[in-house]
């Protein structure tokens, strides 16, 4: 039976700890390669001397050898793309922050403004 963890880290360690999920994954992964290279030298070396039943149960452990290194890479691409969310919330709540910050504008005259704001094309100035 599975049971899916979760835990909590500080925003500085999540990739650090997202690379620590996926090195953990190399023996596993070359548990695989080992196996994979082991069926085909078998199928090479013993043609006619083929245990079909052990080829297949090797199959079979390859197969749940990759499934395991799947959920994996899918947790890792969940915590991946929740530190992404993250960080996309934190750029937001910044711009919105910086909209509410005062701002000095100086002599701000409306007049000298709106002289330099130039018409559409095709449309005249109303004179007074």
């Amino acid at each position: 039976m599975k049971v899916k963890l979760s835990y909590t880290v500080d925003e500085e360690e999540v990739l650090q700890e997202v690379s620590q999920v996926l090195s953990n994954q190399g023996p596993t992964i070359q548990e695989f390669i080992n196996g994979f290279n082991g069926l085909v030298e078998s199928l090479l070396e013993k043609e006619d001397k083929l245990n079909i039943a052990v080829f297949r149960d090797s199959i079979h452990n390859g197969r749940q050898i990759l499934a395991k290194i799947d959920l994996r890479l899918e947790e890792v691409d969940q915590m991946v793309n929740g530190y992404n969310d993250y960080l996309e919330s934190q750029r937001v709540e910044d711009a919105d922050a910086s909209l509410w910050e005062p701002r000095d504008f100086g002599d701000l005259n409306v007049e000298n403004v709106a002289n330099q704001l130039e018409l559409p094309e095709g449309v005249e100035e109303e004179n007074e």
